[in-house]
């Protein structure tokens, strides 16, 4: 290998280079980097620039990045915005054709190759995501299918397994084929091959967004199953059926990583700069260009800004301070990122993330778990017993035929009122001094007949229960954001029965395997 065709990015750990007549500066054209998309593996890596209409191989090799082949998306695919890629150099994306969605397969060779699935896909918008063993994930909102790793044959991926789900709000499988799906309120866990519920968890937030699997992650390691939903996190020691640990991240496409060292788990959130994909909520500026470690393991230990890792804010060269995080590869402890639009690698093996963590704790006081959490110092205490510990008491006596609805529901602290107005479908949270301060709608459309029969009752908690013939709904309100959140609700077409709230936690829905 010549030097001329060898682009040093660092001193010590990022080298780039060709193992072709192609000049590694020029990838893409010489145009800026869009999207950073990594193997599950850590084997390669494929990069997407809008403005080249084009995708670039890369081979990771320990710390260099070979430059390898490239393919020019077709002109008919527009808005790309989900690109995947496995260890065997065979890339899926989605793209936009004719108003439509459509799903695109091919392995990146100096001649493009492009598969089939076998069976085909109908017209779907779903999720996907490549396993480590090279087998092809397809969510839809209401199955997962399983394609083989590839048909050199007939090029084709074929169809390897596939279970349907019902009623949820976001299915995901991970690599042990453990199929995980969240309701409002909970998460379960199925073994796949039995379709049998192996486990259920309380999520300690409340799911309102619907069949969204590209918002749902889930993830373990050692003793810790984490989940991810938009900006919700909920972190579970295995078998414990409530969280250890609910954060709120500052958006909802954040990217997680979980990193282990000594005992010790780490949770690495970092924004990527993806500016074209379609449920992009932030554009990246300097307040969202941090990247936080999580101890996940002690309550009162706050977040660390990791972003010191990637980038040395006291050199002089501008170029070290300038990289974006986009990748990061837990096994091989490699980061992924771009600096000023073209792709760059650090590798991260001598950096031990429980020295890094212990020595930086103290220095981002502004910075904390109630702060994701949104509390305040005062409510650092607090734990959402809407769900961990639910006021089952006054919820079965609205069950009751001599329950009589409180006209006047005031908080326990006397601060604040709940108000329920049959007029405008509304349900308000006033101050004593009747300032109205925020509502939320009871019912989807204005029904009389159900005013009729609503009963109501406020609990240890503050949160108020709703409870007609078929739905029970909890509501909580906000302080810090002057906001009403709907906490829990449970929904029986054929009507609700007051021995399904007979034991110590709130009931759950459980028919999601058809």
């Amino acid at each position: 290998m010549s030097e001329e065709n060898t682009i040093q990015i660092s001193d010590d750990v990022n080298e780039i280079v060709s193992h072709n007549s192609r000049d590694p500066h020029h990838a893409h054209n010489g145009k800026q980097i869009s999207l950073v998309l990594l193997s599950p593996n850590g084997t390669y890596i494929v990069t997407y620039s809008e403005d080249d209409k084009s995708i670039e191989g890369w081979i990771v090799d320990n710390s260099k990045l070979i430059l390898d082949s490239q393919v020019n998306v077709p002109e008919e695919s527009k808005n790309i915005f989900m690109i995947k890629v496995n260890d065997s150099k065979i890339v899926c994306f989605l793209c936009k054709r004719n108003h439509e969605v459509c799903i695109e397969i091919f392995q990146i060779s100096n001649e493009h190759r492009p598969f089939k699935l076998n069976p085909k896909l109908k017209k779907w918008q779903p999720t996907i995501f490549f396993q480590k063993n090279g087998n092809l994930v397809i969510n839809t909102s209401f199955k997962i299918l399983i394609y083989s790793p590839h048909d050199e044959i007939n090029d084709e991926l074929i169809l390897m397994s596939s279970c349907e789900i019902s009623n949820n709000k976001g299915n995901f499988i991970d690599e042990d084929n453990n199929v995980w799906a969240i309701s409002s309120n909970y998460l379960f866990h199925w073994d796949l091959e039995t379709s049998r519920l192996k486990f259920s968890y309380s999520l300690g937030f409340m799911a309102t967004h619907s069949k969204t699997n590209n918002k749902l992650t889930v993830m373990s390691k050692g003793n810790y199953i984490l989940v991810k939903h938009y900006d919700e996190i909920a972190i579970f020691s295995k078998g414990v059926h409530f969280p250890i640990r609910n954060i709120r991240l500052i958006n909802s496409d954040m990217k997680i990583e979980l990193c282990e060292v000594q005992n010790n788990v780490y949770l690495l959130a970092f924004n990527s700069p993806e500016k074209y994909t379609i449920n992009i909520i932030y554009d990246i500026t300097d307040i969202y260009d941090r990247t936080d470690i999580y101890d996940i393991t002690d309550t009162n230990k706050q977040p660390v800004d990791a972003s010191r890792i990637f980038n040395d804010e006291n050199s002089e060269n501008d170029s070290k301070n300038k990289f974006i995080l986009c990748e990061y590869n837990s096994g091989s402890k490699k980061a992924f990122g771009l600096v000023d639009g073209k792709i760059s690698c650090i590798n991260l093996s001598d950096l031990n993330w429980h020295d890094f963590y212990e020595s930086h704790k103290g220095e981002d006081d502004f910075i904390c778990w109630n702060n994701y959490l949104c509390q305040t110092a005062f409510e650092k205490n607090y734990c959402n017993d809407t769900l961990a510990f639910p006021d089952m008491e006054s919820i079965r006596s609205l069950f009751s035929k001599e329950h009589k609805n409180i006209q006047q529901i005031n908080f326990d602290n006397q601060k604040y009122k709940w108000r329920i107005s049959r007029t405008t479908n509304k349900l308000l949270v006033y101050t004593n001094e009747k300032v109205k301060l925020c509502s939320i709608n009871i019912f989807k459309k204005q029904n009389s007949s159900k005013f009729q029969e609503l009963k109501w009752k406020i609990l240890n908690n503050n949160a108020l229960a709703l409870l007609d013939n078929k739905t029970i709904k909890i509501f909580e309100y906000n302080n810090n954001k002057e906001s009403i959140k709907i906490q829990y609700k449970f929904r029986r077409n054929s009507g609700l029965k007051v021995k399904e709230f007979s034991g110590p936690i709130l009931p759950i829905m459980s028919d999601f395997l058809n």
